[in-house]
This record gives structure tokens, C-alpha cells and sequence, in this order.
């Protein structure tokens, strides 16, 4: 839920801040950025059954850091290729797309997309996290109490977000390199809940 509001608030904020003109702008850039997280989703979500399998004590350790390790190597080549293509052929992206040359939107596309892929990270620290702590046996109180706490870091994340956004928004390209700070935060913050003991 987080990470579905995270990439969806920057669009929302872009409409009430920008004109419709540039908020256009801004959404065809932002969607396609997007390609970065939507388009390597499918690793995290595939790791997760592997990750949860049950095995026993001493391998599963062993296997779990193999399946992280393998799921983070074929993300990161798959989020450099996609980085790659934006850097390189922005204004063929926008084009192929959206059927116009787009000039403010292809000037963002590789800053979307960088976020997007920071977010991507985030999202295999969280299916991780929902894999390895699938077996942990905990008394109900202290489930209730770390699921409580999470909930409330996430929601500070993106109010956070909203802030950084907000008070980016002089232009497109201090817009996008908010939306790259703020996804910065929120892998920080995923982080912080993957190291977090109950």
C-alpha cells in the first residue's frame, strides 16, 4: 500500500501544482518512468514464494541470502538497462509514446525513472522482509505492536514525500529530482523496517 501511494502521489501533486499543460508533461514522463519499477516488479514478487519455502534451519539461511542475492543482481541489471535507454534515447521514448516530441518531458524521463528504480529496490527489501518474517513465530501482542509501528513510519514516509514535492514544485526538473529525493528516503526507510527487531 506504501509503495502504491508513493508512486501515485507524485502525479496528483504535479495536477494541483503545475497547469494542465506541464502537469501533461510531467504525467507522460512520470508513466513511463514507471516502466523501471513496473517492469522489474516481477522479480520481487517471484523471489517471495522462493524465499518462503520451508526448509530447514541450518540451509534456509543459506538459501534465502542466495535467493536475495540473485533477485538483487538480475534487478539492478534489468533497472541499468531501462536507465540506460532513458538516458540515452529520451526524446525516442517520449516519441514512440506519445506520438509528439515532447521537450520538458523527455528532460525528465531519465529523473523518473531513477526514482521509479530506487523505489524498485524498496519494493525487493519489503517482498524480502514478507518472506523471511513469514516463518518467524511471534506471540500476537508484539505482531500487532511491529505491524502498528510500521504502518506509522510508512505513513510519515509519504507524508514526507508530499512535503518534498510541494515545495519542489518551481519547475519540472526541481519536481523530478524531489520525487528522486523522496524515494531516496523511502528506501532509507525501507531499510530501517528490514533491520527493525520486533
Amino acid at each position: 500500500m506504501a509503495l502504491t501511494l508513493f508512486y501515485s502521489l507524485d502525479v496528483i501533486i504535479a495536477k494541483a501544482v503545475f497547469s494542465p499543460e506541464i502537469a501533461g508533461y510531467y504525467a507522460i514522463a512520470s508513466i513511463l518512468g514507471k516502466i523501471a519499477f513496473w517492469g522489474t516488479q516481477p522479480i520481487s514478487r517471484a523471489m517471495l514464494p522462493i524465499a518462503s519455502e520451508k526448509t530447514e534451519i541450518s540451509l534456509k539461511n543459506k538459501k534465502l541470502k542466495h535467493v536475495f542475492r540473485s533477485s538483487l543482481l538480475i534487478l539492478t541489471l534489468g533497472l541499468l538497462a531501462v536507465l540506460v535507454v532513458f538516458y540515452e534515447f529520451p526524446e525516442l521514448i517520449i516519441r514512440l509514446f506519445s506520438g509528439k516530441d515532447l521537450i520538458f518531458a523527455s528532460q525528465i524521463l531519465f529523473r523518473t525513472g531513477l526514482a521509479m528504480a530506487i523505489l524498485a529496490y524498496s519494493n525487493l527489501l519489503l517482498y524480502y522482509k514478507i518472506a523471511t518474517s513469514s516463518q518467524e513465530k511471534n506471540i500476537a501482542n508484539n505482531q500487532t505492536k511491529s505491524l502498528v509501528y510500521k504502518a506509522l513510519f510508512f505513513v510519515f514516509i509519504i507524508i514526507f514525500e508530499f512535503v518534498i514535492l510541494y515545495n519542489s514544485k518551481t519547475d519540472l526538473i526541481s519536481f523530478s529530482n524531489g520525487l528522486i529525493l523522496s524515494a531516496i528516503i523511502f528506501l532509507i526507510g525501507s531499510f530501517v523496517i528490514f533491520y527493525h527487531k520486533k
